[in-house]
């Protein structure tokens, strides 16, 4: 029987155990980031068979993750259908990756309805190519990186708790500062990010802090979420300041790759469907994206 409870720290250690091996997981199976977007996603977690689901609800819709573990697939998918039967809601599972969705499809060919999400669509890079900006292709960012250095006395440094209520001043004034541009959502991304600086040591966050002259220009935190991927969470500059958001992205990297010899990627996350932020995204030229897909099981 299934049975779904709130998401608390204490199921940290657990969901992250299971996700240890995955090469860049979804969203939806990093504890961190379920835990920070709880007002957003409202998730439940339920143990079942060696297995981990997640229960999310969002906009009134309700979806169910992929299942983590080394259970077997059709166990919980035959009980989430009939949870999904006893509530009377339609039955829906997402996940990213196409070795996901094919999996589902050979468990119950042609059952499933798939719709693939490009808004919610991962951006990962090598970690090298973020902490050096090779190539051609990334010429610009080094340009703005070789430009900042030139003109500013600068350091990056790393958060800790006491600098948590900087970063929190600067994301205000960042957000009082970009008010006229923003997506209406964006007022979401302070309520997460106050969560994770409340339980910074708890979750395990790491990050750093951008100085010009002394003057915080930009900020970015995340987490080492598997053995060979880190993810970033949140990621702020001061756009007035030339160079500033490929610098805060570049330490971050090297920081990783100092810090973490293991990870080889990190996973910038998704834009969202917000038309700036995909520019942006893209601009930083992705080594492979992770698709998000949403799988509607067919009316019977």
């Amino acid at each position: 029987m299934l049975k779904f409870k709130k998401l608390s720290l204490e199921d940290k250690t657990k969901m992250e155990q299971l996700c240890y091996d995955v090469c860049c997981p979804g969203p939806e199976n990093c504890f961190n980031n379920m835990f920070i977007w709880q007002h957003h996603y409202k998730p439940e977690i339920c143990y079942f068979n060696d297995q981990i689901i997640m229960k999310l609800t969002a906009y009134k819709k309700t979806a169910f993750s992929y299942p983590m573990g080394t259970g077997e697939l059709a166990a919980v998918v035959d009980a989430l259908r009939g949870l999904c039967r006893e509530k009377d809601i339609p039955f829906i599972m997402m996940g990213h990756g196409e070795d996901q969705a094919e999996a589902l499809e050979k468990a119950y060919p042609g059952r499933f309805e798939f719709m693939w999400d490009r808004d919610y669509s991962a951006y990962v890079h090598n970690v090298n190519n973020l902490a050096d900006y090779p190539g051609k292709s990334l010429h610009s960012k080094r340009n703005f990186c070789n430009f900042f250095e030139a003109n500013n006395s600068w350091e990056f440094v790393p958060i800790t708790p006491e600098l948590i209520p900087a970063c929190m001043d600067f994301m205000e004034n960042w957000l009082m500062d970009n008010a006229e541009r923003l997506d209406p959502s964006a007022s979401h991304e302070l309520t997460a990010l106050t969560l994770a600086f409340e339980n910074f040591s708890e979750l395990g966050m790491e990050g750093g802090a951008l100085y010009a002259d002394g003057r915080m220009v930009g900020f970015t935190m995340g987490e080492k979420c598997t053995a060979n991927c880190f993810v970033c969470h949140f990621e702020k500059a001061d756009g007035n300041v030339k160079g500033a958001y490929p610098m805060t992205c570049r330490e971050l990297a090297r920081m990783v790759r100092s810090k973490h010899p293991t990870v080889q990627f990190i996973n910038r996350e998704e834009d969202m469907g917000i038309e700036a932020l995909r520019r942006s995204k893209l601009s930083y030229k992705p080594d492979f994206m992770v698709p998000q897909f949403f799988a509607r099981w067919k009316d019977e």
